[in-house]
C-alpha cells in the first residue's frame, strides 16, 4: 500500500460557474518545479499566522487564486518533518441557527458543529516527487482527450493515485479526466473505508514533468457530502491558473 501521495487520516480533535470552452493547456513546462516550491513555500508563511475566513486562496502551486465559500475557515495545521510537504486546512463555519442538516446518531443533537469538525477541504502536496516513468504515465494520461479512466490505466497511475487506487483502503467509484478552466486534470471521487467519509479530489500536474502532484479534495460525511461537494465544485471552477 502506497501511501506516498495520499494524505494521512486528519483528526480535527487534534488539532459555479461554467466549465471554459476554450483549448486546454497542456504544457506546464514554463512553470517548473522550482516555481512550484516557491509559491509552497509562501502559501506555508501565510498559513501560519491567523486562520483566515472568506479568503480567496492565492498562489498555491499551479493554482494562482481560488475562491472560497465565505463561510469557509483555514485551520493552522502541525508542522511537519519533510519540508517540502504542504497542507493547508479549511472547513466550514457553523450552519446559521434553525438550519437542519441531520441529526448525529450517536448524540442525538443537530450536528452543525459535527459539519465543521468532520469536513475539510484541503490543498496538499506530499514533498515526494513520483519517479520519472510514472510521471511520464501521467503526462500521457492527461494529454489523452477527457475520458473515464479504465482499469488498466487506475493500474498504471498507481504510484500518482496512492491509497486513492487500494482497494483495500479507497472505494472507488469514479476517475476520469476532465477540462478545468483550460487545464486539464485528474478528477477522482470514492470512499474511504477506514471511516466511511466521501472524498472528491482533483489532482494537477504540479511542475509539467507529471512527478510532483498536487491535490485539491473535500472530505466529508455521507450526510453533508452533496451539499459541501457542490461548494467544493464552485471553488474548484473559480481558480485561475498559472
Amino acid at each position: 500500500m502506497d501511501l506516498s501521495n495520499t494524505p494521512p487520516p486528519f483528526d480535527w480533535n487534534k488539532s459555479q460557474q461554467v466549465e471554459t470552452a476554450q483549448s486546454p493547456s497542456f504544457d506546464d513546462s514554463s512553470f517548473d518545479r522550482r516555481l512550484f516550491l516557491e509559491s509552497l513555500e509562501a502559501s506555508k508563511e501565510d498559513s501560519s499566522r491567523t486562520p483566515a475566513k472568506g479568503i480567496a486562496v492565492e498562489n498555491q502551486g499551479q493554482i494562482k487564486m481560488m475562491n472560497l465559500p465565505g463561510n469557509w475557515q483555514e485551520t493552522i495545521a502541525k508542522s511537519d518533518s519533510n519540508v517540502l510537504r504542504s497542507e493547508r486546512f479549511f472547513h466550514p463555519g457553523l450552519e446559521p441557527e434553525g438550519s437542519k442538516v441531520g441529526v448525529d446518531k450517536d448524540s442525538k443533537i443537530s450536528n452543525r458543529a459535527g459539519d465543521s469538525k468532520d469536513t475539510r477541504l484541503v490543498y496538499f502536496y506530499s514533498g515526494r516527487p513520483n519517479s520519472e516513468a510514472d510521471g511520464n504515465q501521467l503526462r500521457q494520461t492527461l494529454q489523452a482527450d477527457p475520458h473515464k479512466l479504465s482499469n488498466e490505466e487506475i493500474k498504471q497511475l498507481g504510484k500518482t493515485l496512492g491509497d486513492l487506487g487500494d482497494p483495500e483502503s479507497f472505494k472507488l467509484t469514479d476517475a476520469r479526466t476532465r477540462d478545468l478552466n483550460g487545464k486539464r486534470v485528474l478528477d477522482v471521487k470514492g470512499i474511504w473505508l477506514y471511516d466511511n467519509k466521501q472524498y472528491h479530489g482533483v489532482l494537477i500536474n504540479g511542475d509539467g514533468s507529471g512527478q510532483v502532484v498536487q491535490q485539491i479534495y473535500l472530505m466529508s460525511p455521507e450526510h453533508s457530502f452533496s451539499k459541501y461537494d457542490a461548494q467544493f465544485e464552485a471553488a474548484c471552477r473559480s481558480i485561475k491558473w498559472r
